[in-house]
């Protein structure tokens, strides 16, 4: 009855990291673009194997998950809990949860790193077994993951920390594709190790499997990780609160304006807080552009945010402009002003 119990609550607890992945995507999509795969750093990608772990009781998903989990996300986590309690970096890895860009959608879906070791911990140590597929399924997966994040994804986004280290001073003495080998294969390796580790534990708890002192035990485990991961996230929720931050507002919009200006989102680190804001031109002819941009609070007038922009027919660029660090909450109005292009194009 108790092990009935337990299928159930892994098999809900799959569909919720299951739904949780796909608007993890939706959510990345809408705000930075489908096209920029900000949804391929590996604690995206990993809610699907936890997902259909949980889901299907599949030994090898859930042992592959914790061993790669146990290796990457302590660094995330880490630097989160330091943050939220200590107002400061410990690593360097979630710095960016706590810049003014950050939005609150995007907080509520990075509450997701503080729930799937605990989730993934309960599910391999009450109901999964030794397996070793696990040992091809690791390195096949992980040289997928960082190799299409290698060939694909834009450089400065530096997903899955395939271009340079994610944890500050850490791994400076290597670059390039040099770095993204030894990156590769430490990573593959220690993963394994991690998963031979499990199996060990796995092979002595065997016997122990049906023993109520035992599942209370690995129960207990999973409430107190659950207790730490709660208190983290109203910690961060507290620290995110009071953070300043924008909003983006298009002035002297019009339904027939032929050049749509739009605002996208605030991107940097620290001081270097920018706004990126889309500028398409939906008439038949080409345009010359220039965009203001003004602080309500801070600028009396409009600053020249971009000058003679040629825009073509049916085109749609994005653009940026630095707004610094807000001292308090603040919002930026852009808008445009356009004439038809004259010469050739």
């Amino acid at each position: 009855m108790k092990s009935m119990r337990t299928e159930r609550f892994l098999v809900f607890s799959g569909f919720v990291f299951l739904l949780w992945g796909i608007f993890d995507i939706a959510l990345k999509s809408s705000l930075y673009g489908f096209e920029n795969l900000d949804y391929i750093w590996f604690c995206s990608i990993t809610l699907f194997v936890l997902a259909f772990g949980l889901i299907l009781r599949n030994s090898m998903l859930l042992n592959s998950f914790l061993a790669m989990a146990l290796l990457v996300q302590p660094f995330w986590i880490a630097d989160y809990a330091w943050h939220a309690f200590f107002g400061t970096s410990l690593n360097g890895f979630a710095s960016y949860v706590f810049e003014p860009n950050f939005t609150a959608m995007e907080l509520i879906d990075s509450f997701r790193h503080m729930f799937m070791i605990p989730f993934g911990f309960y599910a391999v140590f009450m109901a999964s077994k030794k397996d070793r597929k696990s040992y091809a399924f690791i390195p096949v997966f992980i040289t997928f993951l960082l190799g299409f994040s290698y060939i694909f994804t834009p450089g400065q986004n530096n997903a899955n920390c395939v271009f340079s280290a994610c944890v500050k001073n850490f791994g400076g003495w290597l670059s390039g594709f040099g770095y993204f080998v030894f990156f590769l294969l430490g990573t593959i390796i220690l993963s394994i190790a991690i998963n031979l580790a499990i199996d060990a534990v796995l092979g002595k708890a065997e016997k122990l499997r049906n023993d109520k002192g035992y599942r209370v035990w690995i129960a207990s485990i999973f409430l107190v990780l659950l207790l730490i991961s709660f208190a983290t996230i109203a910690a961060v929720s507290v620290k995110f609160s009071k953070t300043p931050r924008y909003s983006c507002v298009v002035a002297d919009s019009c339904a027939d304006c032929p050049v749509e200006l739009g605002c996208k989102y605030f991107y940097g680190p620290k001081e270097n807080q920018t706004l990126i804001y889309s500028i398409k031109n939906n008439a038949d002819e080409a345009y010359v552009c220039d965009v203001y941009m003004k602080v309500l609070g801070k600028d009396a007038d409009y600053k020249k945010a971009a000058e003679n922009y040629f825009i073509t027919p049916g085109k749609k660029y994005l653009a940026s402009f630095p707004v610094g660090y807000p001292m308090a909450n603040a919002r930026v109005e852009i808008r445009q002003e356009c004439t038809v292009y004259e010469g050739n194009y």
